[in-house]
C-alpha cells in the first residue's frame, strides 16, 4: 500500500504497537482482546491503521485458542469459532445431528448448545490450526448412517514384535 485508503495521504510508516479487538457478544457486551505488540501501517496524516491479512489471521488464531481454552460460551463465540473452523452453519448442523435452525438459535443466543457440541467445535478449531481433519473426518463418518456391506477384518499383532 502506497497511500492511505481514507485520506489518500502518502505518509505511511510501519509501527509495532498494542492492538485492541473485540467480539460483540449476544448479551450486548463486548469481549475484548488486547495484543501487546502488533505490526501495523500507520498513516501520519489521518492516523488510520492497517494490519496485513497474515497478521490478522494470527490474531484471530490467538483469539480462537483463548476462547476454546477458556471455555467461553456465547452464541457469538460459537459463530466465530464455526467460521474459524471453515464450516457453514448447515454443514456444522449436519455434523452435529441438528438442524440449521438450531445452529442459528445457538449463534443468536436464543438457546445454548450442550457441552458436547461446544467440545466438538473446540476440537474442530484445534484440528484446523494443527492442519488435521481428524475430528471432521470422524463426524462425517458418523453422519453417514450406513451398515457395513461386508465383514470388517481386524488383526491383533504385537506392538513390539
Amino acid at each position: 500500500m502506497t497511500r492511505c485508503v481514507e485520506c489518500k495521504g502518502a505518509e505511511l510508516r510501519q509501527v509495532r504497537e498494542p492492538f485492541k479487538d473485540a467480539i460483540p457478544l449476544t448479551s450486548g457486551s463486548d469481549l475484548d482482546f488486547l495484543f501487546d505488540d502488533v505490526p501495523q501501517t500507520l498513516c501520519g496524516t489521518c492516523g488510520e491503521r492497517y494490519i496485513d491479512d497474515a497478521t490478522l489471521g494470527r490474531l484471530e488464531e490467538q483469539e480462537a485458542r483463548a476462547l476454546v481454552e477458556g471455555g467461553i460460551r456465547d452464541g457469538a463465540v460459537f459463530k466465530f469459532l464455526r467460521k474459524i473452523a471453515g464450516l457453514k452453519a448447515t454443514e456444522l448442523a449436519d455434523l452435529l445431528g441438528v438442524t440449521a435452525v438450531t445452529v442459528s438459535h445457538w449463534e443468536n443466543g436464543h438457546s445454548q448448545p450442550d457441552l458436547a457440541d461446544w467440545a466438538t467445535l473446540g476440537l474442530l478449531v484445534e484440528d484446523y490450526f494443527a492442519g488435521r481433519t481428524t475430528t471432521l473426518g470422524r463426524l462425517r463418518g458418523l453422519a453417514r448412517t450406513r451398515a457395513p456391506k461386508r465383514k470388517i477384518h481386524l488383526s491383533l499383532k504385537a506392538a513390539n514384535g
